[in-house]
């Protein structure tokens, strides 16, 4: 019994996380006209949690492996816990972005620990449980619009990262009481070079596409530079792990055909997701006037439909295999953005911008 509730404790960071990510998405206009930012500059308040998001991840799977999960787990929590505190007091774009960082330390370290903790619990049912401990991810989607349209209009904007003060801190408190303590493990060198290389050759792309629209022009000179640099880094970054004895990223898993296709799929699906989806509660209250509640409001039947679909899924993923699932889910996607697409062309051949 005891594993369930482990499950339940660490599957909550995973939970909180996704209600995180779209209550700040349903508080992105009021936060926007608040701090008087520009959308560019503002985007970057999305955007970066994923970056960083990204970056840690193999970062923290390393340190789970040296310092074992629980003690893992447990620091990430507390610093999302305190990356909302510096987020919730932020006073202008740059420092909220920068309090947005440490979140994102913190947020992009649960998913290696958390995985590792509950394959570790639930050797004999580990596709299963990690299938519901993914399913979690749209569950929060379809709270976090609600509670943040309603959160947002009650007490603005800053509200939306309180909740996540209180939930942290409890995640925290009850891995340390219910989860023992790691085995002695083997100290492995941090690959601490290719973290900052890749980082910097993530970034620098990010930079030069943030430039690509700066007061209703390109800077090309600026966007190439970053370009050039990132590409510089990226380069770099792959030579070094090739030659590094504890590298970041295992190229050879990386490149190995079923994983790099993968891979290829899920930066697609990504971008077509976090591309997109993040950005609908500020169309919708800019083209259709809609009110902070009602935007997070229109968020909850996607939410829903993945909840009912990562979790169905996770039932049957071995009756069925992972190729049906995947081109279901990816014929599902492109209906929807090609109908999306089609609706935003005809507002702009009507004169909404």
């Amino acid at each position: 019994m005891r594993r369930y509730w482990i499950f339940v404790v660490v599957a909550s960071s995973f939970f909180v996380s996704a209600i995180s990510s779209t209550t700040i998405a349903v508080a992105f206009p009021e936060l926007v006209r608040d701090l008087g930012s520009s959308l560019v500059l503002s985007g970057w308040v999305l955007s970066v949690y994923q970056l960083v998001s990204v970056c840690v991840m193999p970062i923290f799977a390393k340190l789970s492996d040296s310092f074992g999960r629980k003690f893992t787990f447990i620091l990430c929590t507390l610093l999302f816990a305190a990356g909302s505190i510096l987020c919730s007091f932020a006073p202008n774009a740059p420092l909220l972005i920068a309090a947005r960082v440490v979140q994102a330390v913190g947020g992009g370290g649960f998913l290696p620990s958390a995985s590792g903790i509950i394959a570790e619990y639930f050797p004999d049912q580990r596709q299963r449980m990690i299938g519901l401990f993914a399913s979690l991810n749209p569950l929060g989607a379809i709270i976090g619009p609600n509670i943040g349209g309603w959160i947002v209009n009650a007490l603005g904007w800053r509200s939306v990262f309180w909740i996540n003060i209180p939930l942290g801190l409890a995640e925290g408190l009850l891995a340390w009481w219910l989860i023992r303590a790691d085995q002695k493990r083997t100290h492995m060198d941090m690959d601490y070079p290719g973290a900052v290389l890749l980082a910097a050759g993530l970034s620098a792309f990010m930079i030069g596409l943030s430039l690509l629209d700066v007061g209703g022009q390109a800077l090309w000179g600026p966007v190439i530079a970053c370009w050039l640099i990132s590409a510089i880094t990226l380069v770099s970054f792959y030579r070094h792990e090739k030659r590094t004895p504890n590298p970041l990223v295992n190229l050879k898993l990386i490149f190995d055909k079923p994983f790099r296709e993968t891979n290829i799929f899920n930066s697609v699906v990504g971008a077509c997701n976090f591309g997109v989806f993040p950005l609908m509660p500020l169309y919708l209250t800019t083209v259709y006037g809609i009110g902070v509640v009602g935007s997070g409001a229109l968020l909850t039947p996607r939410s829903i439909g993945q909840f009912a679909g990562s979790t169905i899924t996770s039932f049957l993923i071995m009756k069925l295999g992972y190729r049906k699932p995947v081109l279901t889910g990816t014929f599902i996607l492109m209906a929807v953005l090609i109908v999306l697409g089609l609706e935003i062309k005809q507002l702009n051949i009507l004169g909404f911008e």
